[in-house]
């Protein structure tokens, strides 16, 4: 496979780690999130379809405070967070293809 360029909207850390199975992205990742600070719902905007990924949310002491195994699909994606307190979180979202870290802020 090709190099993959990635460009994350606000602080974040992604590793593609093969692009097989992901559909044409034309070699750059994009993911956002909006809004953040989020209240209730996050959307994670991307650029790319994968079946399956596991979108993990972890606070700021490492405990996972929500995890979801689903597919994503291009465009928006809403994930649920009215269920956790104010803080900064670290969303995960990874699959045997790719791997994304990035800075969520919860302000209720």
């Amino acid at each position: 496979s090709g190099t993959c360029n990635a460009v994350i909207s606000g602080e974040g850390m992604v590793n593609v780690l093969q692009g097989v199975g992901l559909e044409d992205i034309d070699n750059e990742i994009t993911l956002s999130l909006t809004p953040n600070p989020a209240k209730d719902i996050v959307y994670l905007t991307t650029n790319f379809e994968t079946d399956k990924v596991n979108i993990t949310v972890t606070d700021s002491k490492g405990v996972k405070v929500i995890y979801q195994n689903i597919p994503l699909h291009k465009g928006k994606n809403a994930l649920s967070v009215d269920t956790l307190n104010e803080g900064t979180y670290i969303i995960t979202i990874q699959n045997e293809n790719i791997h994304i870290n990035t800075k969520l802020v919860i302000s209720k």
